[in-house]
């Protein structure tokens, strides 16, 4: 056990590291479950902490403990500050901060393997901005990602859908995490949108399948728009976060194949039971089916809270349906760490990494990947792909 008793405690480190995240000294307090005055004191200077209490901020901040006896405090909020992307956020740092590293880290070895010449992102001229007409541009790249109307209403199911739509973004140069954090109030986040390779995290913790997509698509308007962030979609806070979700609800949902649909089908275009038809054919969480309703027209702006009030809470897009990303195979671990890592890790890291001056060991510090698993991956990644292509018949 550490014995920091002949060292001195620099309230100043406290200090920093609670404004660099944007937290009140009562919000830690709580959430450290220290009593405020006592709080109040310790960072004040004038009492020392107890080694409980400093294990309870190393925790909290994703420090080590001597952190609080050095000099200057370390930075945390020079990739994301989320509080200013999420204000009503009210948990704790650690998830998130943990979900940022894990990207950066993610980031820095895909770019390290990577010749970003040959990437088609690098070459992309067409980026967003909060002006921007949302249905024309969500359809132009729509149209550049190749997602035929016929090809998403007849792949068979969402998680299918799902694999379809991520593997069309990593084509294009930008690398798709999911992996699960243990924090249901972000749902997805954007990391180094303006780097070669952007990544976008999609955090399964308690996130179903169908609302994945959403996710993944708010996250790439998100890359668009060159804007880094945490998200929430289905608690939007913000102008981009609003901006982000009608470029999600409009490239997964036309309006004419919305109006399309509905033609087709009688009745009350918002009974449940017709959310839950178009969510199965358009392979969407109902949520997002409600959203994209009432932007269309079909329904009032104060639908979708009233809707929501049905659950009690607790939406059809919120079911936990376990960690991870979201492969069912578990016996294949070349399809279980596809889930997690996605195409473009698979297809980039296993064949070239030594030849890039890697180790196996970096690697694994980096996306904390066994080495033993990366021709698996490949594997995976490889077989993934010619499912995919077999959808639109290329």
């Amino acid at each position: 056990m550490a014995n920091y008793e002949s060292l001195e405690f620099n309230p100043a480190i406290l200090h920093s590291l609670r404004t660099q995240l944007a937290y009140s000294a009562s919000e830690v307090a709580r959430l450290c479950k220290v009593p405020i005055d006592r709080y109040n004191d310790l960072e004040a200077g004038e009492a020392q902490p107890k080694s409980g209490e400093l294990k309870k901020f190393a925790k909290f901040f994703r420090v080590k403990e001597f952190s609080f006896f050095r000099r200057s405090a370390p930075s945390k909020s020079k990739d994301i500050n989320f509080r200013a992307h999420m204000p009503q956020y009210k948990g704790e740092p650690g998830p998130i901060l943990d979900a940022i590293e894990f990207a950066s880290g993610i980031q820095r070895l895909l770019i390290s393997v990577a010749d970003t010449r040959s990437l088609r992102w690098t070459r992309n001229e067409r980026s967003l901005t909060l002006t921007s007409d949302v249905e024309q541009e969500a359809g132009w790249w729509r149209q550049n990602l190749e997602i035929e109307d016929t090809t998403q209403l007849e792949i068979p199911s969402h998680d299918k859908f799902f694999m379809f739509f991520r593997s069309r973004i990593e084509q294009r140069g930008i690398s798709v995490l999911v992996y699960s954090f243990d924090e249901k109030a972000f749902k997805g986040l954007t990391y180094g949108s303006k780097e070669d390779i952007p990544v976008i995290l999609i955090n399964s913790f308690k996130q179903q399948k169908s609302s994945r997509t959403f996710t993944l698509a708010h996250e790439l308007g998100h890359v668009l728009l060159g804007e880094d962030g945490v998200s929430n979609p289905y608690e939007p806070a913000t102008r981009v976060e609003r901006f982000c979700n009608k470029f999600a609800a409009a490239i997964l949902m036309p309006k004419r194949l919305i109006s399309l649909l509905l033609d087709k089908r009688k009745g009350d275009h918002t009974s449940n039971s017709t959310i839950k038809w178009l969510s199965n054919k358009l392979k969407v969480s109902m949520e997002a089916v409600v959203i994209r309703l009432i932007e269309c027209g079909y329904a009032t702006g104060g639908f979708w809270q009233s809707w929501k009030s049905q659950f009690k809470g607790y939406l059809p897009s919120e079911e936990d349906l376990g960690g991870g990303g979201g492969s069912e195979e578990g016996v294949d671990q070349g399809l279980v760490k596809l889930a997690h890592f996605g195409f473009l890790f698979g297809q980039l890291v296993p064949d070239r990494f030594r030849e890039n001056g890697l180790t196996g060991m970096a690697v694994f510090k980096a996306s904390r990947l066994k080495p033993g698993y990366l021709p698996d991956l490949s594997r995976a990644a490889k077989q993934r792909l010619s499912e995919v292509r077999s959808y639109d018949g290329t």
